[in-house]
């Protein structure tokens, strides 16, 4: 009796498992057809059909659809900018120096704030806010983003750090000396430099303390491997952009300078010309196989432009001998006039190709108050292009730093300018 109790016992487990191992079948084979809205990186939506399992998506009783959110690889760039422009953009953020703190505007929600999404944190202590850790942040060591691992890196002295795209984490991935510990309030911003992003690579300037010799270095993103690349050349890397998977970089040996141009691990180099007249590597701007410049021609300053693939060099159009390159568009170069006495900063926009120039922005007439008898005047910094006719940019009112938004008018003038933070 007791035996054919045992035997009925394991049948009924036997029985068991073998149901269990069909609905898992079931459970694993069977596919969702839904629609899956996704925010493109071109700030449009699409929808696409899709197959849902468990392994892929957790999806409520009696829903049909739900919202993937992409990662920001491949957004559309409206406009090109200098390496030593101090703000980085990503799919979802804009993120720039506020006097050393890392704030960002959402283009989401259309609001800026500090870069921590903390809600515990006070965003005062620098020790713990990760807004703060980059007090001495400059054009020399400003933050870049990076679309190969959808993260954020930036310089502190003679560490490269990596931090989250959401701000989650922070940390060192490589050190070349003891300067910039995160326990380190000040720290040396000259030693280490210049860092730019390039697919799965980060490239920067790193200059001995002993020879004073300026070095390019690139870190592998996907192995952590950090690399001289420069180990065989005898004088100094001082200026570089990449560009059509080359290195184009400025070279300084016994007061020669010199265009060279290099493979992305520094072989094949070409050298081009010595520089004299037109220096690709002054106040340049990268865009669409050209590097835009200024040069002097018969006592005149010129906008032109040189053709990375030919070398050819074409003029576009004067400009005043003080203007400083900000941005260029496929239609426009953007360059800004300070004035001294009062401060204020003159944004004009040159048309590549017919060269006529117009001014867009008055940082005394545009900033103006009805109730003042002399409004506030405002010193353009940084500037930032966004979809929809819109533009960011960042600078000084009076003594105050300021972060303002602007629509463009059909003439390009920056219209209903808002501030939009502090």
């Amino acid at each position: 009796m007791k035996k054919i109790y045992w035997i009925a016992l394991w049948l009924l487990v036997i029985s068991v498992a073998f149901s269990s191992c069909n609905t898992a079948e079931y459970t694993q084979t069977e596919e969702t057809s839904v629609q899956v809205t996704t925010e493109a990186s071109s700030e449009t939506e699409y929808t696409d059909s899709v197959s849902v399992s468990e392994e892929t998506s957790v999806v409520t009783e009696n829903t049909t659809a739900f919202v993937i959110e992409p990662i920001d690889h491949g957004f559309d760039r409206i406009a090109s900018y200098p390496t030593t422009n101090s703000m980085t953009e990503s799919g979802r953020f804009v993120l720039f120096d506020y006097r050393g703190t890392i704030c960002c505007y959402d283009k989401k929600s259309g609001k800026a704030d500090q870069f921590c999404f903390d809600t515990y944190c006070s965003h005062t202590n620098w020790q713990e806010c990760i807004s703060l850790r980059f007090l001495m942040m400059d054009s020399n060591q400003s933050v870049v983003y990076s679309e190969y691992d959808h993260r954020f890196y930036a310089l502190r002295g003679e560490k490269l750090c990596s931090f989250s795209h959401e701000g989650e984490d922070i940390s060192i991935v490589y050190s070349f000396g003891e300067s910039g510990d995160f326990d380190e309030f000040l720290y040396d911003i000259w030693s280490v430099y210049d860092l730019q992003v390039y697919h799965e690579y980060l490239y920067m300037i790193v200059c001995d303390a002993d020879t004073g010799k300026k070095d390019l270095f690139r870190y592998d993103m996907s192995t952590g491997e950090m690399r001289k690349l420069s180990e065989a050349l005898a004088g100094d890397i001082e200026k570089y952009f990449i560009y059509g998977d080359k290195i184009h970089y400025r070279y300084l040996q016994k007061g020669k300078a010199c265009y060279h141009s290099a493979s992305l691990d520094m072989t094949g180099i070409r050298e081009h010309f010595e520089i004299r007249n037109v220096d690709p590597f002054y106040d340049q701007i990268v865009r669409d196989g050209r590097c835009y410049t200024k040069t002097k021609m018969n006592s005149k300053t010129m906008l032109c432009y040189m053709d990375l693939e030919s070398g050819r060099i074409t003029t576009v159009g004067s400009i005043a001998a003080e203007g400083e390159l900000l941005a260029v568009t496929d239609a426009y170069v953007y360059y800004a006039v300070q004035t001294k006495y009062p401060m204020y900063t003159e944004l004009y926009a040159v048309h590549i190709r017919t060269g006529y120039t117009t001014l867009v922005l008055h940082g005394e007439k545009d900033f103006s108050e009805r109730n003042w008898y002399s409004g506030p005047k405002f010193r353009l910094e940084n500037l930032c292009f966004l979809a929809d006719s819109k533009v960011l940019f960042t600078g000084m009112t009076e003594s105050i730093s300021a972060f303002y938004m602007a629509e463009i008018g059909k003439d390009g003038h920056f219209q209903n300018i808002e501030r939009i933070w502090r």
